[in-house]
């Protein structure tokens, strides 16, 4: 166990910019193997050419939701997914500094996004029944799979099985999982595995533990000393990148230092950590709410 240390909600410090044309696919771009490493294929993301200045924006207090907008970005490489990308990149920036972005590497961050919010989400509403199909239970191991609720249901509905050749979870028809990984080795671990058992919203939490430590891993947030607006020497957390900004907002969520809700009539999600207990609804939402609602009594 570790000591709880309280901290205020503003510790963060941290200054984004996007370009002031926006940003644009190239299809044009060589890429240099010598200073990028692995798979980049174009189009890749880059600001418009006629790009003269770069515009400031603070994430932390203008969009504390961030990460969910990034989450609920369609996947793929067809026209309606790349222009939402360059909507939500005109607006908040690159997702990274100092690195080419492909459709691929942009898709995987968002997917990794959608996977553990939609895990949270599920632990939130205690649904077992949705996790049981995320969690598989070996004899050896405890693995998890990241996919979409429809792949999940064909995987586990053929059965399932550990395939060591390809280190993989597979189904009795060779269908791969969507994205399995292991969690933890059980042999070693018999104390806790008898306490865990079939308790899928307890694993549940252990996954996005280990994927949001991962990312911050990948993607750091800095610990530093620095003068606050009255001069007073004070700690603050300063993220590296925006998916950092994103990972750590993320945490703070999960952690319960800031609270989101769905709205109920546009189902978009809400920063309502100093907000009344029972809001429902964002205010024009609240609005539209009423007008449909009476409308439907007056037929």
């Amino acid at each position: 166990m570790y000591d709880e240390v309280e901290m205020p909600l503003d510790y963060t410090n941290f200054t984004w910019r996007y370009a002031d044309k926006g940003y644009y696919w190239d299809n044009k771009i060589k890429v240099d193997d010598l200073f990028y490493e692995g798979n980049y294929s174009s189009p890749f993301l880059i600001p418009k050419p006629e790009t003269t200045s770069y515009i400031a924006t603070i994430p932390f207090k203008g969009s504390p939701e961030l990460f969910t907008l990034f989450a609920e970005l369609p996947v793929g490489d067809d026209d309606e997914s790349l222009k939402a990308i360059v909507n939500f990149t005109n607006q908040y920036g690159l997702i990274t500094a100092g690195l080419l972005m492909d459709t691929s590497h942009i898709n995987d961050g968002i997917s990794n996004y959608l996977n553990t919010f939609r895990i949270w989400n599920w632990i939130q509403e205690k649904n077992s029944s949705m996790l049981s199909k995320v969690i598989t239970r070996t004899n050896d191991n405890i693995n998890y799979s990241f996919g979409e609720p429809e792949d999940l249901d064909i995987f586990n509905s053929t059965g399932i099985k550990y395939d060591y050749n390809s280190n993989c979870l597979t189904d009795l028809k060779g269908y791969i999982a969507p994205r399995s990984q292991q969690l933890f080795d059980i042999p070693n671990h018999k104390v806790f595995t008898d306490l865990v058992k079939d308790d899928y919203l307890f694993i549940a939490q252990l996954i996005v533990q280990q994927t949001i430590n991962k990312k911050l891993d990948d993607f750091p947030v800095k610990h530093r000393l620095l003068l606050d607006k009255n001069k007073n020497l004070k700690q603050f957390f300063v993220p590296s990148d925006l998916l950092s900004c994103m990972w750590f907002q993320f945490l703070q969520v999960v952690t319960g230092e800031r609270q989101l809700r769905q709205c109920a009539y546009c189902h978009k999600w809400e920063n309502v950590t100093d907000k009344y207990a029972s809001w429902k609804y964002h205010s024009r939402c609240g609005n539209n709410a009423r007008v449909k609602k009476h409308r439907a009594q007056s037929k």
